[in-house]
């Protein structure tokens, strides 16, 4: 697949190998403002993580979105929705969610390996 290609820019190394979790879960973030994947959390690229908890945090909020949503067409069904009132408190309710996701990949990465005795 890549035979043939041409590289945009040279090679570079990834100098920072540590891994940072900004704890959005336990802040009040304003409606509109959704914080996900690196923003969140990100990992020593060494473990390959980094990704795999993207991609499953995106899951999470498909998932979430589609409950609210499926919520509010039965609220208008039976006449009580108001707008876009189906969208407050997602940043919230969607950081609480990925907040396992993360705590998995978490004790993979930085060794917290708990009930083993490693």
């Amino acid at each position: 697949m890549l035979e043939g290609s041409v590289p945009v820019t040279r090679a570079s190394r990834f100098h920072r190998v540590s891994s940072t979790w900004r704890r959005y879960e336990e802040v009040t973030l304003p409606d509109g403002l959704l914080v996900t994947a690196d923003s969140v959390c990100n990992f020593n690229p060494v473990y390959g993580h980094g990704v795999t908890v993207a991609a499953l945090e995106a899951e999470k909020l498909g998932d979430l979105l589609a409950a609210r949503q499926k919520a509010a067409v039965g609220q208008a069904a039976a006449g009580s929705a108001s707008g876009a009132s189906w969208l407050a408190g997602v940043p919230q309710e969607y950081q609480r969610a990925i907040t396992p996701i993360i705590q998995e990949a978490w004790d993979m990465s930085v060794g917290e390996h708990h009930g083993c005795r490693c």
